[in-house]
């Protein structure tokens, strides 16, 4: 039997924490598709716009390619009032206040895809008095990161020593080329110049990040119960190390350059972990999270 599409919605007040602006949240996951006597149809989930830039060509038809990137996604839902109207309309101006913040999960039919998407309310319309009597708000929402993502991290965990090189393969379903997180745990004595390369992504020369050992030091920078964290995510790129402490040290400055600020690709990807010296064990937790520009 066919699973039904589901879409939910939560919606937040902003806070501040530490001077920082930040997000509560509300209400949480409610379902629009099963509120009695309200009926929401949407539009603006196909894959967005792309904005292009180009120079033309001084004396010739045409123009050359430069760059180009997506736009913001605008995503309107439009709900029917059928019956119950005046209890209705005040639950959808709860749940959607202009200029605040909302998160709007998906399920496809099928579960073919859990994906959520985080916007901000940009108008309220409503249509109370038309001619087939039947009263229509409509609520317009900007998604300044256009891009679907699943509601799950995929996670996958393996082990590496020293001076042996473990290579493996991630099937990645989503459409659209992302960044991973990894976290390499180190046990035993001293682990040194550990690396996480990717095979299919080869990007800065190398295609990984290597910690690099300055000359002469002893002991190496990781020792047993010390991590190596990775992000490479646009907008969040970090490598650091989290010693058994849970004191946080920045790596950036020992990672060989150019940096390898690989993503996992549609489809198949092979990536390499291992060090080039040391005497103890590397567990690593390797986290990716799969990404579609349309559902």
């Amino acid at each position: 039997m066919n699973e039904p599409f589901k879409l939910f919605v939560t919606n937040y007040r902003e806070t501040h924490v530490s001077g920082q602006q930040a997000y509560q949240a509300i209400e949480t996951d409610v379902d629009l598709t099963v509120i009695n006597g309200l009926m929401v149809q949407f539009a603006g989930c196909q894959p967005p716009q792309a904005v292009l830039y180009s120079s033309p060509y001084a004396g010739a038809n045409g123009a050359s390619y430069n760059s180009g990137r997506l736009n913001t996604r605008n995503i309107v839902l439009t709900f029917s009032l059928l019956s119950n109207q005046e209890s209705n309309r005040i639950r959808i101006y709860s749940l959607f206040r202009t200029g605040g913040k909302v998160r709007l999960k998906f399920y496809t039919q099928n579960n073919t895809r859990q994906v959520y998407i985080d916007g901000f309310v940009e108008t309220i319309t409503e249509n109370r008095f038309n001619a087939q009597r039947k009263e229509v708000i409509q609520v317009s929402i900007i998604c300044f990161d256009p891009l679907f993502k699943a509601l799950e991290w995929q996670t996958i965990t393996k082990q590496g020593q020293q001076l042996s090189t473990v290579t493996f393969d991630v099937n990645y379903g989503g459409d659209v080329p992302y960044g991973i997180k990894a976290k390499i745990t180190f046990s035993g004595t001293y682990c040194e110049e550990p690396f996480l390369k990717s095979n299919t992504d080869n990007v800065g020369n190398w295609g990984g990040i290597r910690i690099i050992e300055p000359d002469g030091e002893h002991p190496s920078t990781f020792s047993a119960g010390d991590s190596m964290n990775i992000n490479t995510i646009d907008g969040e790129k970090d490598v650091y190390k989290l010693d058994s402490n849970n004191v946080k040290t920045s790596l950036l400055s020992r990672v060989q350059q150019p940096i390898g600020w690989y993503k996992i690709l549609p489809g198949a990807n092979t990536f390499s972990l291992g060090a080039t010296g040391g005497g103890q064990k590397m567990t690593l937790e390797f986290k990716y999270l799969e990404v579609y520009e349309g559902i």
